[in-house]
Protein backbone atom coordinates (compact mmCIF):
# COMPACT_ATOMS: atom_id res chain seq x y z
CA UNK A 1 0.00 0.00 0.00
CA UNK A 2 2.91 2.54 1.20
CA UNK A 3 4.57 1.79 -1.92
CA UNK A 4 1.31 2.25 -4.26
CA UNK A 5 1.04 5.78 -2.80
CA UNK A 6 4.79 6.54 -3.48
CA UNK A 7 3.93 5.72 -6.54
CA UNK A 8 0.91 7.40 -6.78
CA UNK A 9 3.04 10.41 -5.30
CA UNK A 10 6.28 9.78 -8.17
CA UNK A 11 3.74 9.83 -10.62
CA UNK A 12 1.66 13.10 -9.46
CA UNK A 13 5.17 14.89 -9.14
CA UNK A 14 6.20 13.94 -12.93
CA UNK A 15 2.87 14.42 -14.31
CA UNK A 16 2.69 18.15 -12.71
CA UNK A 17 6.56 18.55 -14.00
CA UNK A 18 5.58 17.95 -17.50
CA UNK A 19 2.59 20.09 -17.28
CA UNK A 20 4.80 22.89 -15.84
CA UNK A 21 7.67 22.66 -18.29
CA UNK A 22 4.77 22.51 -21.28
CA UNK A 23 3.17 25.67 -19.52
CA UNK A 24 6.72 27.41 -19.27
CA UNK A 25 7.71 26.46 -23.19
CA UNK A 26 4.10 27.75 -24.09
CA UNK A 27 4.35 31.01 -22.22
CA UNK A 28 7.83 31.34 -23.88
CA UNK A 29 6.88 30.69 -27.29
CA UNK A 30 4.20 33.35 -26.95
CA UNK A 31 6.36 35.72 -25.39
CA UNK A 32 8.72 35.63 -27.98
CA UNK A 33 5.90 35.55 -30.68
CA UNK A 34 4.83 38.79 -28.83
CA UNK A 35 8.09 40.25 -29.03
CA UNK A 36 8.63 39.56 -32.75
CA UNK A 37 5.58 41.41 -33.16
CA UNK A 38 6.37 43.85 -31.47
CA UNK A 39 9.92 44.12 -33.46
CA UNK A 40 8.04 43.84 -36.68
CA UNK A 41 5.86 46.89 -35.44
CA UNK A 42 8.38 48.96 -34.50
CA UNK A 43 10.46 48.63 -38.29
CA UNK A 44 7.31 49.36 -39.95
CA UNK A 45 6.44 52.47 -38.03
CA UNK A 46 10.50 53.43 -38.83
CA UNK A 47 9.72 51.84 -42.35
CA UNK A 48 6.71 54.71 -42.58
CA UNK A 49 8.42 57.38 -41.57
CA UNK A 50 11.32 56.68 -43.58
CA UNK A 51 8.95 56.49 -46.59
CA UNK A 52 7.50 59.84 -45.58
CA UNK A 53 10.53 61.38 -46.21
CA UNK A 54 12.00 59.69 -49.34
CA UNK A 55 7.87 60.71 -50.09
CA UNK A 56 9.36 64.35 -49.74
CA UNK A 57 12.30 64.20 -51.46
CA UNK A 58 10.73 63.09 -54.14
CA UNK A 59 8.25 65.37 -54.87
CA UNK A 60 10.74 68.14 -54.36
CA UNK A 61 12.74 66.71 -56.90
CA UNK A 62 10.23 66.75 -59.69
CA UNK A 63 9.39 70.46 -59.30
CA UNK A 64 11.25 73.30 -59.82
CA UNK A 65 14.08 75.62 -58.28
CA UNK A 66 13.14 77.62 -55.47
CA UNK A 67 10.58 74.72 -54.35
CA UNK A 68 10.18 74.72 -50.10
CA UNK A 69 7.75 72.71 -47.92
CA UNK A 70 7.34 72.42 -44.42
CA UNK A 71 6.72 69.34 -43.04
CA UNK A 72 7.37 67.54 -39.53
CA UNK A 73 8.95 64.68 -37.61
CA UNK A 74 7.36 63.17 -34.44
CA UNK A 75 9.04 64.16 -31.72
CA UNK A 76 9.33 60.45 -30.38
CA UNK A 77 9.61 57.04 -31.74
CA UNK A 78 7.09 54.72 -29.78
CA UNK A 79 7.80 56.93 -26.82
CA UNK A 80 11.44 56.83 -27.51
CA UNK A 81 14.73 59.32 -28.17
CA UNK A 82 15.78 58.95 -31.66
CA UNK A 83 17.89 60.64 -34.36
CA UNK A 84 18.11 61.01 -38.14
CA UNK A 85 21.22 60.66 -39.90
CA UNK A 86 21.43 62.18 -43.88
CA UNK A 87 24.58 60.35 -45.55
CA UNK A 88 24.45 61.72 -49.18
CA UNK A 89 22.19 58.95 -50.86
CA UNK A 90 21.22 57.17 -47.53
CA UNK A 91 18.80 57.93 -44.53
CA UNK A 92 19.47 56.35 -41.28
CA UNK A 93 17.08 56.22 -38.34
CA UNK A 94 18.85 55.67 -34.94
CA UNK A 95 15.99 54.73 -32.06
CA UNK A 96 18.22 55.32 -28.33
CA UNK A 97 17.25 53.23 -25.20
CA UNK A 98 19.29 55.06 -22.27
CA UNK A 99 21.48 56.28 -24.63
CA UNK A 100 22.55 53.67 -26.31
CA UNK A 101 21.30 52.20 -30.05
CA UNK A 102 17.95 50.70 -29.87
CA UNK A 103 17.04 49.51 -32.99
CA UNK A 104 18.10 50.87 -36.22
CA UNK A 105 16.71 51.53 -39.75
CA UNK A 106 18.41 52.38 -43.30
CA UNK A 107 16.75 53.55 -46.43
CA UNK A 108 17.84 54.82 -49.92
CA UNK A 109 17.04 58.02 -51.67
CA UNK A 110 16.18 58.42 -55.26
CA UNK A 111 18.67 61.24 -55.41
CA UNK A 112 21.61 62.11 -53.79
CA UNK A 113 20.10 64.91 -50.69
CA UNK A 114 22.06 67.58 -48.96
CA UNK A 115 21.59 68.58 -45.32
CA UNK A 116 20.94 67.40 -42.01
CA UNK A 117 18.31 66.75 -39.64
CA UNK A 118 18.74 68.84 -36.05
CA UNK A 119 20.93 66.59 -33.57
CA UNK A 120 18.53 67.19 -30.86
CA UNK A 121 14.57 66.19 -31.90
CA UNK A 122 11.98 66.98 -29.66
CA UNK A 123 8.18 68.98 -29.24
CA UNK A 124 10.05 72.05 -30.46
CA UNK A 125 12.46 71.09 -33.47
CA UNK A 126 9.72 69.01 -34.88
CA UNK A 127 9.66 70.82 -38.07
CA UNK A 128 11.74 70.77 -41.19
CA UNK A 129 12.26 72.23 -44.80
CA UNK A 130 12.84 70.45 -47.92
CA UNK A 131 13.90 72.45 -50.71
CA UNK A 132 14.74 71.86 -54.37
CA UNK A 133 17.58 74.49 -55.68
CA UNK A 134 20.24 74.88 -58.57
CA UNK A 135 22.31 72.32 -56.20
CA UNK A 136 19.67 69.85 -55.89
CA UNK A 137 17.32 68.85 -52.63
CA UNK A 138 18.20 69.59 -49.29
CA UNK A 139 16.75 69.02 -45.76
CA UNK A 140 17.48 71.64 -43.22
CA UNK A 141 15.76 72.93 -39.75
CA UNK A 142 16.96 76.60 -40.44
CA UNK A 143 20.57 76.08 -41.18
CA UNK A 144 23.49 77.60 -42.02
CA UNK A 145 25.81 75.72 -44.78
CA UNK A 146 28.77 76.53 -46.34
CA UNK A 147 29.37 74.48 -49.73
CA UNK A 148 32.41 74.03 -51.43
CA UNK A 149 32.28 73.62 -55.12
CA UNK A 150 34.98 70.86 -55.03
CA UNK A 151 36.18 68.14 -52.32
CA UNK A 152 39.38 67.65 -53.71
CA UNK A 153 42.16 70.35 -54.92
CA UNK A 154 45.79 70.77 -55.12
CA UNK A 155 48.70 73.34 -53.81
CA UNK A 156 48.30 76.89 -55.36
CA UNK A 157 44.69 75.72 -56.36
CA UNK A 158 41.78 78.13 -56.01
CA UNK A 159 38.06 77.34 -54.86
CA UNK A 160 34.94 78.82 -54.07
CA UNK A 161 32.43 78.58 -50.94
CA UNK A 162 28.23 79.69 -51.35
CA UNK A 163 26.84 80.00 -47.86
CA UNK A 164 23.86 79.78 -47.82
CA UNK A 165 20.72 79.54 -45.54
CA UNK A 166 18.04 77.51 -45.16
CA UNK A 167 14.31 77.15 -43.86
CA UNK A 168 14.63 80.71 -42.51
CA UNK A 169 11.60 83.36 -42.00
CA UNK A 170 10.68 87.18 -42.52
CA UNK A 171 14.84 87.74 -42.85
CA UNK A 172 15.92 91.16 -44.33
CA UNK A 173 19.80 90.58 -43.73
CA UNK A 174 22.58 88.17 -42.77
CA UNK A 175 26.01 88.54 -41.56
CA UNK A 176 28.39 85.32 -40.83
CA UNK A 177 32.12 85.32 -39.42
CA UNK A 178 34.01 82.21 -40.90
CA UNK A 179 37.36 80.44 -39.90
CA UNK A 180 39.87 78.94 -41.64
CA UNK A 181 43.28 77.59 -41.21
CA UNK A 182 45.07 80.26 -42.42
CA UNK A 183 48.74 78.24 -42.66
CA UNK A 184 46.95 76.48 -45.40
CA UNK A 185 44.14 78.55 -47.31
CA UNK A 186 44.46 82.54 -48.34
CA UNK A 187 41.26 84.03 -48.42
CA UNK A 188 41.08 86.37 -51.77
CA UNK A 189 37.54 87.71 -52.33
CA UNK A 190 33.86 87.23 -51.43
CA UNK A 191 30.27 88.82 -52.96
CA UNK A 192 26.74 88.96 -52.37
CA UNK A 193 24.69 86.19 -53.99
CA UNK A 194 21.63 88.15 -55.36
CA UNK A 195 18.94 87.76 -57.69
CA UNK A 196 19.74 91.17 -59.58
CA UNK A 197 22.96 90.03 -60.73
CA UNK A 198 22.59 88.36 -63.62
CA UNK A 199 25.64 85.62 -62.72
CA UNK A 200 23.91 84.24 -59.48
CA UNK A 201 20.05 84.13 -60.77
CA UNK A 202 20.37 80.43 -61.38
CA UNK A 203 22.16 80.38 -58.33
CA UNK A 204 19.52 80.48 -55.78
CA UNK A 205 19.59 83.36 -54.11
CA UNK A 206 18.28 84.06 -51.15
CA UNK A 207 17.61 87.27 -51.20
CA UNK A 208 16.68 89.87 -54.44
CA UNK A 209 19.14 92.84 -54.29
CA UNK A 210 21.26 93.85 -51.83
CA UNK A 211 21.33 97.90 -50.51
CA UNK A 212 24.39 97.26 -47.93
CA UNK A 213 27.55 95.22 -48.08
CA UNK A 214 30.10 94.97 -45.39
CA UNK A 215 32.89 92.63 -45.46
CA UNK A 216 36.17 92.54 -43.48
CA UNK A 217 39.38 90.16 -44.24
CA UNK A 218 40.49 90.11 -40.13
CA UNK A 219 44.03 88.23 -40.45
CA UNK A 220 45.88 90.91 -39.12
CA UNK A 221 44.07 91.23 -35.75
CA UNK A 222 42.06 87.11 -35.89
CA UNK A 223 44.43 85.18 -37.93
CA UNK A 224 41.99 82.98 -40.12
CA UNK A 225 38.72 84.61 -39.92
CA UNK A 226 36.97 87.16 -42.21
CA UNK A 227 33.40 88.39 -41.81
CA UNK A 228 30.87 89.08 -44.43
CA UNK A 229 26.97 90.63 -44.56
CA UNK A 230 24.62 92.90 -46.07
CA UNK A 231 21.08 94.45 -46.19
CA UNK A 232 18.56 92.99 -48.13
CA UNK A 233 16.14 95.93 -49.76
CA UNK A 234 13.14 93.22 -49.72
CA UNK A 235 12.02 90.61 -46.88
CA UNK A 236 12.42 87.13 -47.76
CA UNK A 237 10.98 83.35 -46.51
CA UNK A 238 12.96 80.29 -47.63
CA UNK A 239 16.01 78.74 -48.71
CA UNK A 240 18.86 79.80 -50.75
CA UNK A 241 22.64 81.54 -51.04
CA UNK A 242 23.23 84.89 -49.74
CA UNK A 243 27.57 84.94 -50.44
CA UNK A 244 30.33 83.82 -52.47
CA UNK A 245 33.47 83.58 -50.65
CA UNK A 246 36.99 82.69 -53.18
CA UNK A 247 39.92 80.66 -51.36
CA UNK A 248 43.22 79.89 -52.58
CA UNK A 249 45.60 76.74 -51.78
CA UNK A 250 49.05 77.86 -50.44
CA UNK A 251 51.59 76.81 -51.98
CA UNK A 252 53.11 75.33 -48.74
CA UNK A 253 49.93 74.38 -47.44
CA UNK A 254 50.23 70.30 -45.48
CA UNK A 255 48.49 67.90 -47.51
CA UNK A 256 45.06 65.63 -45.80
CA UNK A 257 42.44 67.53 -45.09
CA UNK A 258 41.08 71.32 -44.06
CA UNK A 259 37.59 72.59 -42.71
CA UNK A 260 36.44 76.25 -43.12
CA UNK A 261 33.54 76.57 -40.21
CA UNK A 262 31.54 79.34 -38.98
CA UNK A 263 33.52 80.75 -36.46
CA UNK A 264 32.35 79.46 -32.85
CA UNK A 265 35.09 81.57 -31.33
CA UNK A 266 32.48 84.89 -32.07
CA UNK A 267 29.61 84.73 -29.97
CA UNK A 268 27.46 86.04 -32.94
CA UNK A 269 28.97 84.52 -35.65
CA UNK A 270 25.55 84.31 -37.59
CA UNK A 271 22.99 87.41 -37.32
CA UNK A 272 19.92 87.28 -38.95
CA UNK A 273 17.66 90.46 -39.17
CA UNK A 274 14.44 90.17 -38.63
CA UNK A 275 12.16 92.40 -41.54
CA UNK A 276 9.29 93.17 -39.11
CA UNK A 277 11.06 94.53 -36.16
CA UNK A 278 14.62 95.40 -37.35
CA UNK A 279 16.17 93.61 -35.17
CA UNK A 280 18.47 90.71 -34.74
CA UNK A 281 15.85 87.57 -34.33
CA UNK A 282 17.12 84.79 -32.19
CA UNK A 283 14.26 82.70 -33.18
CA UNK A 284 15.35 82.82 -37.04
CA UNK A 285 18.62 81.53 -35.84
CA UNK A 286 20.40 78.36 -37.61
CA UNK A 287 19.79 75.02 -34.92
CA UNK A 288 22.23 73.45 -37.25
CA UNK A 289 25.44 74.31 -39.04
CA UNK A 290 27.00 72.32 -41.97
CA UNK A 291 30.62 73.45 -42.57
CA UNK A 292 33.16 72.38 -45.49
CA UNK A 293 35.78 70.00 -45.41
CA UNK A 294 38.64 70.01 -48.72
CA UNK A 295 41.13 67.50 -48.78
CA UNK A 296 44.26 69.20 -50.28
CA UNK A 297 46.54 67.03 -52.30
Amino acid sequence: MRQTKAQVSFEFILIFSLVFLSLSGFIYIINQRLFELSKKQEVLELKQLADSIVNEVSIANSMNNNYVRKFDIPPKIFGKNYKMRIDDSELTITVLENNKTYLEYFTAFPIPVKGSFIQNINYNTTQHCVSRNYDGVRISRTQASIDPNVTKIGLNGQFEVFVSLHCVKDTKSARFTLKYDPEKLTYKSSEAVVFDKPQYRYKNPLFDKMFIQYNFQSDMVYPGRFSFGYLGKNCVSGSGNFAKVIFKVNAAAAKGMTEITFDEDVAENINILDCYTDRNTIDALPDSKNNARIEII
